[in-house]
């Protein structure tokens, strides 16, 4: 834990986050679950891949990088570094991407305070670039993108987008 200078806490976090996909082997290792013998199904790798856009950072991504990607992780050849996660806010992000996942689900309304203006905006995607989280939406019928660390205040309205 020192060497990549995290705690405790961190570690048992991501290992739980990591569980469909890993397993413990003794001795404080883990490692990639196997796919099924037999199994053609693109599986849970793929899922995440997928959303994560890894396309983006390999340039290939087939059947043959899939077949390799465990081997790859225990010989610790290839080593991703990406940029530190969005921690500047005063507050966790966490409840506003869930409040506008569930707006944009069900194509509500918002209103929000934004860098101390308030706004009404119909948000359709939740984006993260370079570790920055962005709510993209439509006010006024123009689009904008909001940075989530500086929305400081979100009310979800009952009336939906295409309500008069």
């Amino acid at each position: 834990m020192h060497k990549f200078n995290i705690t405790e806490r961190t570690v048992y976090r991501d290992l739980n986050a990591l569980s469909p996909i890993v397993e413990r082997c003794g001795d404080g290792q883990y490692r990639l679950i196997h796919a099924r013998p037999g199994h053609a199904e693109p599986g849970l790798h793929h899922v995440i891949a997928n959303f994560l856009n890894v396309d983006d950072f390999f340039p290939a991504t087939g059947r043959d990088f899939w077949d390799k990607l465990e081997s790859r992780v225990e010989d610790n050849h290839i080593m991703i570094f990406g940029n530190d996660a969005e921690r500047t806010g005063p507050k966790d992000i966490h409840s506003l991407l869930a409040g506008f996942e569930k707006a944009i689900k069900g194509q509500q309304v918002c209103h929000i305070l934004y860098k101390g203006k308030s706004r009404q905006i119909n948000p359709y995607k939740v984006i993260n670039k370079k570790n920055i989280w962005y709510l993209q939406a439509t006010e006024e019928q123009r689009l904008k993108s909001f940075s989530l660390s500086l929305v400081q205040w979100l009310d979800i309205r009952q009336r939906n987008l295409h309500a008069g």
